[in-house]
């Protein structure tokens, strides 16, 4: 039975937790996570709000059929999955890759939430977007609403925007910078119009040689204000750092494995690879260095993600062993 689309729209509470260490006291940083891993239990972490405008744009042009992108441990795609069931859509997950002989964890989980699997080779994902490729997958599944991979359009932009603006409606908030994982650009283009310019916005790219999200980040802000007749607003002071991808997407060292386990253990929080944990190595990292300044107070995004950790969990262990 399919929930009233109202309970995603719906903007949920946003619970900050303090992170206390010896680091932090050293440096007199107030730092904060939000944990939007906590949002929802399927629907995880930016990917409601990432989901929301699009659900609600597909059910008001009365679509039945939802499609979109990703790879075979992709939160995207296992989030939609979740919402179509819950909400009542048809989905369609065109997966990069050959079909695996053993399916993922996740991809397990798209079956069993009603998701409809195609898998295309990675020379065919590469052209996803090509009108062909797009005509050929409505001959074969019939009229659907497009979501690009991510989640990553104007109206992921706008949730994730809403997301952030959040953070001010917390008693006495005062943010000196917001810091969260950045794959496509979407979450941080959406986090640096809901600052609004009264933080610095920094984004750490989970990608290697990653340069171009700059200008993805620049024209997904730039689309959105003007879509808002807004375009004359003032964005604020925002960048990527991308010194801490670790070698590049799904990518993973000894030494942030080793960071991710004791972060875990001294915080009860559960994190992934893939951006949580390398975005709050990367916090660490400038407050040690001083890239971020002493009195300076911080909030970092848990990203959500989690149930992606069931396809690093091998990996891990081998970096767990070379340590």
């Amino acid at each position: 039975m399919s929930h009233h689309l109202s309970s995603l729209t719906q903007s949920p509470t946003l619970i900050l937790q303090k992170l206390e260490s010896d680091l932090c006291a050293r440096h007199d940083v107030q730092l904060d996570i939000v944990r939007l891993d906590l949002v929802d239990e399927t629907i995880s972490g930016n990917k409601w709000f990432k989901l929301k405008h699009n659900l609600s744009a597909a059910r008001e042009l009365n679509y039945k059929r939802v499609l979109s992108y990703g790879g075979c441990h992709s939160n995207h795609l296992h989030a939609l999955a979740a919402a179509g069931k819950r909400f009542g859509f048809e989905t369609i997950g065109v997966v990069r890759g050959d079909e695996p002989l053993t399916y993922s964890a996740t991809l397990q989980d798209l079956l069993k939430y009603g998701m409809d699997l195609k898998f295309i080779s990675r020379e065919r994902y590469r052209d996803k977007n090509a009108q062909g490729s797009i005509s050929a997958l409505e001959k074969e599944f019939g009229e659907f609403f497009l979501i690009p991979e991510g989640g990553s359009n104007l109206l992921g932009v706008k949730g994730c925007a809403e997301m952030v603006s959040l953070l001010w409606d917390q008693p006495a908030t005062k943010i000196d910078y917001l810091v969260l994982g950045c794959g496509t650009g979407a979450t941080l283009a959406g986090a640096v119009v809901g600052a609004g310019g009264r933080c610095k916005v920094l984004g750490i790219s989970a990608l290697k040689g990653a340069d171009y999200l700059n200008d993805n980040v620049l024209s997904l802000i730039s689309s959105f204000n003007r879509s808002q007749s807004c375009a004359g607003l003032s964005i604020g002071e925002w960048r990527i750092i991308h010194d801490y991808h670790f070698g590049g997407f799904a990518k993973i060292k000894p030494e942030l494995v080793q960071f991710m386990d004791a972060f875990s253990i001294d915080t009860g929080i559960p994190v992934e690879p893939l951006y949580v944990g390398k975005t709050l190595f990367a916090v660490y990292d400038l407050i040690k260095t001083g890239q971020i300044p002493n009195g300076a107070r911080i909030v970092v995004v848990h990203t959500g993600g989690l149930q992606g950790v069931r396809g690093m969990r091998l990996q891990m262990q081998k970096q767990r062993d070379r340590i």
